[in-house]
């Protein structure tokens, strides 16, 4: 059901993609966001810091780190960790990022008034697609590493890591780097990929399992397992 709902939003963003106009929301938003922004101010400094997390110089070292760690961890026989777990990563990470630029040369949507000196396109923004992915399987991985004792936090970890991924996207309108659309299906996107990249190698109920899911876990005398 996710993923039919991800596709079918997905879906409707590319459509929207092909008939915007003047009036679009991307021009309202564009609009306001000229209005409002500052580059001075403590919103828009953090905006520039949140985008540069999904810049190449930092994004691809710390795909490599993960995926460092993911080997080492799988080589020593973390009871969490298989050895596949770090081509896995590697492999997730980047098809997510070629199918993102592929479609920017596929819709060749011009980027916004203000970010006319960059050389890619608009559509999907790599930003939201690669931050979607990163901190989807980052955010599976690190609940999964969490004790029993500490299940509850699992949804403070995947809520921790959601909110980052937005922020990153987010950061990319108000920049003026990105129109809304770029960023919405961005994220749809890279959240897409990598959900479906577990599902597939892992099946519906060998996902649970690997993310730390039990049934029956919810209640009773168990630690809850989400």
């Amino acid at each position: 059901m996710l993923l039919l709902l991800l596709g079918i939003g997905l879906g409707e963003l590319l459509d929207i993609e092909r008939q915007l106009d003047p009036e679009s929301l991307d021009a309202h938003v564009e609009a306001w966001v000229a209005r409002h922004r500052d580059d001075r101010s403590g919103l828009t400094r953090l905006a520039r810091a949140a985008s540069g997390l999904g810049n190449v110089e930092i994004a691809i070292p710390a795909v490599v780190v993960v995926a460092l760690v993911l080997y080492g961890l799988g080589r020593r026989g973390h009871p969490r960790t298989s050895r596949g777990e770090a081509g896995f990563w590697l492999l997730v990470a980047g098809s997510g990022w070629l199918l993102g630029n592929l479609l920017k040369l596929w819709f060749q949507r011009e980027r916004p008034p203000l970010a006319q000196h960059l050389t890619t396109y608009s559509f999907p923004s790599g930003h939201s697609v690669f931050s979607a992915v990163f901190f989807t399987l980052l955010a599976i991985l690190l609940a999964r590493w969490l004790p029993s004792s500490l299940a509850r936090l699992r949804p403070v970890v995947a809520g921790s890591c959601f909110l980052l991924a937005l922020l990153i996207s987010a950061s990319r309108v108000w920049l003026g780097a990105h129109y809304l659309t770029d960023v919405i299906a961005g994220f749809l996107l890279g959240l897409l990929w990598a959900t479906l990249a577990c599902l597939i190698r892992f099946g519906g109920s060998r996902f649970r399992r690997w993310i730390g899911l039990r049934s029956g876990a919810v209640r009773g005398s168990r630690p809850s397992e989400e």
